[in-house]
């Protein structure tokens, strides 16, 4: 066997090496958490993305429809012989844009709704990668601590 300042040195080496392939570890675990983050980020991003796009596209469906029912009154007036000078034809024509630009707004008002949850969602994801950040700081430091706390009993024994 190997005197007992030897087995300390042995020992001290081991922790040290523990100590470095712990901290490796949550490294590792670190840039996964770090990933996943950056993943999730982009996934929302994309949603809010998608919300935008899916706003505009019902807002341009219903000023669509809003022309196509326009057109379709027009005819129909012309054919009844009313003329764009009557006062009622000229409040139905316009009572009919307000509704459109209400809907308008209800529509963008929606998408905005859908557009920051999604947004939330990215800061959210931006949150999490910079915790894992500390969390690792936090776990690297306690880890150098629990073996400094190990070195010095060791140290201890043979001084």
């Amino acid at each position: 066997m190997c005197d007992p300042v030897t087995a300390t040195y042995v020992t001290l080496a081991v922790t040290g090496a523990t100590t470095m392939m712990s901290i490796q570890a949550q490294k590792a675990s670190m840039k996964m958490q770090q990933q996943q983050a950056e993943f999730q980020r982009k996934q929302f991003k994309m949603q809010a993305d998608a919300a935008e796009l899916e706003t505009v596209q019902a807002e341009n469906t219903r000023k669509k429809k809003y022309l196509s029912k326009l057109n379709e009154n027009r005819a129909l007036f012309s054919k009844m012989n009313i003329t764009t000078d009557s006062p009622s034809y000229r409040a139905f024509l316009k009572a009919n844009k307000e509704i459109m630009k209400k809907d308008v707004q209800r529509l963008r008002l929606q998408g905005t709704e859908k557009r920051l949850a999604a947004m939330y969602g990215v800061q959210q994801a931006d949150l999490t990668g910079r915790m894992a950040k500390v969390q690792y700081k936090q776990g690297v430091a306690n880890t150098v601590g629990r073996s400094l706390l190990s070195a010095n009993k060791l140290y201890g024994e043979i001084a």
